[in-house]
C-alpha cells in the first residue's frame, strides 16, 4: 500500500491530533481531522509549558519561531516554595543552561496560542473538519469507519484519537477490546483455541 492510499482519520484538533497532521502531511500521507468544537482553538484551557524535547519537535515541523514569538519570554529562574509559601531554593540562568544542554529553553504560552501556530502551518485545511464529535467506532477487515453525531460517515486505514482525557475514542477502543476477550474466551472454553487473533486497526494518543 503506497503513501497515497494510505489514510489516518484523527479524532481532536488540539495540540497533539495537528501535530500528527502536520507530521502526515509532510511526509505525503492522506489524513483528516474530526474536531469537535465548532472552531479550531477556542477559547479554553490553560497555560501550555514546552521543554526542551518539545521545543525540537516543534523546530522539525517549522512552528518553533511563531511559538518563541509568541511567548512573553523564556523561563530564567525558577523558584521552589514550601507548602506555606515561603522559599527553599531558587535556580538562575534557567535559560543559558537550557539552551547551552538541550539547544533550546523553556517557554510558557496560551495553549489556544501553539493550538493556532499549529492550525496555520497545516496546507490543506480542508482536511481539518470542525463541529465532528464522534459517536461510534467500527472496525471492518482491512479499513475503520467513524461515524459522528451529525451522522457523517469517515473511513480510513487506522483510527488515531488525540481527543483529550474523556476520550471517546478510548471508550470504544474498550468496547472493541471486550468483544475480541469475550470472543477468545468462549472458543477457549468450547476447545477452539483461536487461530488468529486479528489486530484492531484503532490506537489512541491522549492523557488520560
Amino acid at each position: 500500500m503506497d503513501q497515497k492510499s494510505f489514510k489516518v482519520v484523527i479524532v481532536g484538533g488540539s495540540i497533539a491530533g495537528l501535530s500528527l497532521a502536520l507530521m502526515l502531511e509532510r511526509n505525503g500521507i492522506d489524513f483528516v481531522i474530526l474536531e469537535a468544537y465548532s472552531s479550531i482553538a477556542p477559547q479554553v484551557g490553560a497555560s501550555f509549558g514546552a521543554l526542551p524535547s518539545g521545543l525540537r519537535i516543534l523546530d522539525q515541523l517549522g512552528c518553533y519561531e511563531s511559538v518563541l514569538k509568541m511567548a512573553e519570554y523564556p523561563v530564567d529562574k525558577l523558584l521552589f516554595r514550601d507548602s506555606q509559601g515561603q522559599p527553599l531554593w531558587t535556580v538562575n540562568n534557567v535559560k543559558g543552561g537550557s539552551i547551552g544542554s538541550h539547544g533550546y529553553p523553556i517557554l510558557f504560552l496560551d495553549r489556544r496560542m501553539l493550538v493556532e501556530v499549529l492550525y496555520e502551518k497545516i496546507q490543506d485545511k480542508s482536511k481539518v473538519i470542525t463541529s465532528q464529535r464522534v459517536q461510534s467506532i467500527e472496525n471492518g477487515t482491512s479499513s475503520v469507519t467513524v461515524t459522528t453525531t451529525t451522522g457523517e460517515t469517515y473511513t480510513g486505514n487506522i483510527v488515531v484519537g488525540a481527543d483529550g482525557i474523556h476520550s471517546k475514542v478510548r471508550q470504544e477502543m474498550w468496547k472493541a477490546a471486550e468483544k475480541i476477550v469475550r470472543k477468545i474466551y468462549i472458543e477457549i472454553v468450547l476447545g477452539q483455541f483461536p487461530k488468529r487473533i486479528s489486530t484492531l486497526r484503532l490506537f489512541a494518543i491522549s492523557p488520560g
